[in-house]
């Protein structure tokens, strides 16, 4: 997940124990566009990929311990583009 910390939407890449790991979204846009944690959720789950919105503020995941090396980048794939197609809504 390390090449989504140059994203713009990016603000900072966690690891947590195990293979917990979270994405947070980037203060400014969070607060021009309260809605959006809840729009790159929906957007990751249409490709397939389940993720919540932890406390309003990051993308989190916590699969399997089974998880292989392939599946791993397709997290970060669709991550990714769903941070890369999703666009802040301002004057929400």
């Amino acid at each position: 997940m390390g090449q989504l910390a140059a994203l713009p939407l990016v603000h900072e890449v966690r690891a947590g124990v195990g293979l917990l790991a979270a994405v947070e979204v980037d203060p400014e846009a969070r607060a021009a566009d309260p809605g959006i944690v809840d729009r790159l959720v929906a957007e990751c789950r249409d490709r397939g990929v389940l993720t919540r919105g932890l406390a309003g503020h990051s993308l989190q995941v916590s699969p399997s311990f089974v998880i292989d090396e392939g599946d791993l980048a397709r997290i970060a794939e669709v991550f990714a583009q769903a941070l890369s197609g999703v666009s802040v809504r301002t004057g929400v």
